[in-house]
């Protein structure tokens, strides 16, 4: 009976650290986005990944939505590569909301809609910022 509690505290000792790491969101999404009715997803390794991406292309004025209390959104989105590669000279649309969990990709500040094209976000929300790559269909 002592060795079966022994194994069992220890197990518990070594799992602990795997299971705390398990509730710990990647760097490049601290929170869940959704843009157009699609949340974002990493591929591959979130440990090594750039960028979260939207699967399939948006409406140029897609609905944006964050996860937790309304605040103040600040989105800049940049043209990009598909793999997630800001695009040089490109200049940035900002969206910004006082507060809110959602906004349209249409209320950008100059109020110009996103052209079809590949684009990378970068969502600023409760002192986090989610990366995030769409393309606008």
């Amino acid at each position: 009976m002592h060795h079966f509690l022994t194994l069992c505290l220890l197990t518990g000792i070594l799992l602990s650290p795997a299971l705390s790491r398990a509730d710990e969101r990647p760097a490049i999404l601290p929170f869940d986005v959704t843009l157009g009715g699609q949340k974002a997803i990493i591929e591959g390794n979130p440990a090594t990944a750039i960028v979260a991406k939207i699967p399939k292309p948006v409406k140029a004025n897609a609905k944006l939505q964050v996860e937790g209390k309304p605040g103040m959104i600040i989105i800049n989105i940049f043209p990009a590569s598909e793999n997630g590669e800001v695009e040089s000279g490109g200049q940035p649309k900002i969206i910004m909301t006082e507060d809110g969990t959602e906004t349209d990709l249409e209320n950008t500040m100059d109020k110009s809609k996103l052209e079809a094209g590949t684009y990378l976000a970068n969502v600023v929300f409760n002192n986090a910022t989610s990366r995030i790559l769409f393309t606008v269909e």
